[in-house]
């Protein structure tokens, strides 16, 4: 703007007339900027820039750049790799920008990804640093658990202290049951609860995905698939990205404290917030979410919650998969389906009759994958026909021809 206007200046400052203080009011500059322009040479005031500077290596490429982004929506470094196929010489950071200024032209910069009703719905965690519940006399941090529909934008959000898979699990069923129905798919960044990240021994220091089996077991139960989003590329799941940033401001920052909250009491308020801002229009969509909701089409509940499914069978082996998880048995039950009782972390398989001790849910890690990827000699749990579990076993055979079995008593007696 000033180079442009120099020669006005200098014109100005001529007459006499005005100071560089009243030319810099005139021209809304600072006073040494009018400076400045005096004391220049007057050909600076005509130079225009005639190019714009640019790698010259990547000329050549851009209008096979161009073609791949008409024909699909290829990632930077996807692009990258079939330039270097093709005997191009350069750097990422090259192919990045051509790309994005490639995009501009092409006015793909900024593309709204929609979905169909019932189709799609994204989740993600949260942290709030410096939050905290009180549990039990102690100090908890606070996170929170979010699911939005892709169609409708209904949104649903839940509070927690811990993230572990089983967390996700609850959380996941209390959003289903909000909604009414599941979504044909979820997508999910690559969050520890659904994904591990392992080694692969024949490329090294690469990383591969792999789905935690909890959770894929959780997933098969209620009939939804599993849709990971790319790494680093939080642009793929931006509903809930954005979800997240609305709930912070319009939930989080109008809380009276941080610190000593009731955690039952912090998810009945945001059940409340949820229904608020689920009956007003959607500033995207332009109506409002519950209205939109009918329109999803979503799969039906199944008619048992998830944890209450206490039905299995027996595999060859003599295993249980149970819930996500792998239990021991004798391979001469292979074949026998049962019921499970499951009394807080002990676990009674009843099979025709015969009541048997699981032990805990929990199995290691590297037990789990081991067993379920191998055809390895059977694991043995420690202590699974000891002198007390044969014991319960004879005594809850007859108890159960008398009357209906108290199972809390049964923990504190035997357990």
């Amino acid at each position: 703007m000033i180079t442009t206007a120099a020669p006005a200046i200098r014109s100005d400052f001529a007459t006499g007339l005005f100071t560089k203080k009243a030319l810099a009011d005139k021209y809304s500059c600072h006073p040494d900027t009018i400076t400045n322009v005096l004391n220049r040479s007057e050909d600076r005031d005509v130079y225009v820039r005639t190019s714009k500077p640019s790698n010259t290596l990547i000329l050549p490429y851009k209008e096979y750049i161009r073609t791949l982004l008409r024909t699909g929506n290829p990632s930077a470094s996807a692009i990258h790799r079939e330039i270097l196929k093709k005997g191009g010489y350069m750097s990422l950071s090259t192919v990045s920008k051509a790309v994005k200024s490639i995009k501009y032209e092409l006015d793909m910069s900024a593309i709204r990804y929609e979905t169909t009703p019932g189709v799609q719905a994204q989740a993600d965690w949260a942290d709030f640093p410096g939050f905290s519940v009180n549990i039990n006399g102690k100090e908890r941090n606070l996170h929170a658990f979010f699911l939005i529909l892709g169609y409708s934008r209904m949104r649903y959000v839940e509070f927690v202290t811990e993230m572990k898979t089983q967390t996700l699990i609850n959380c996941m069923e209390h959003a289903f049951q909000y909604f009414g129905g599941v979504s044909k798919e979820v997508l999910f960044d690559n969050m520890p609860q659904v994904v591990n990240r392992c080694i692969n021994p024949l490329i090294p220091g690469s990383m591969e995905r792999e789905l935690v089996p909890e959770f894929t077991a959780f997933a098969d139960y209620y009939g939804f698939d599993i849709e990971l989003a790319r790494i680093r590329r939080p642009q793929q799941k931006g509903k809930v990205e954005r979800f997240v940033r609305f709930f912070k401001k319009n939930f989080i920052e109008m809380l009276e404290k941080k610190t000593n909250h009731n955690l039952e009491d912090l998810n009945s308020r945001a059940l409340d917030w949820c229904n608020r801002v689920n009956s007003q229009i959607h500033e995207t969509t332009h109506e409002i979410p519950f209205t939109r909701l009918i329109q999803e089409g979503l799969k039906d509940l199944p008619e048992i919650n998830y944890y209450d499914n206490q039905h299995f069978k027996v595999y060859k082996d003599g295993s249980v998969f149970f819930q996500g998880h792998v239990y021991r048995l004798d391979e001469s039950l292979a074949g026998c389906e049962g019921e499970i009782i499951d009394l807080n972390n002990v676990i009674f398989a009843n099979i025709e009759g015969q009541y048997l001790i699981l032990a805990k849910r929990d199995l290691p890690v590297y037990i789990r994958r081991r067993y379920s990827e191998t055809k390895q000699t059977a694991i043995k749990q420690k202590n699974r026909k000891n002198r007390n579990t044969i014991e319960l076993n004879r005594w809850i055979k007859d108890k159960t021809k008398e009357f209906i079995i108290d199972w809390s008593n049964i923990y504190e007696r035997y357990v």
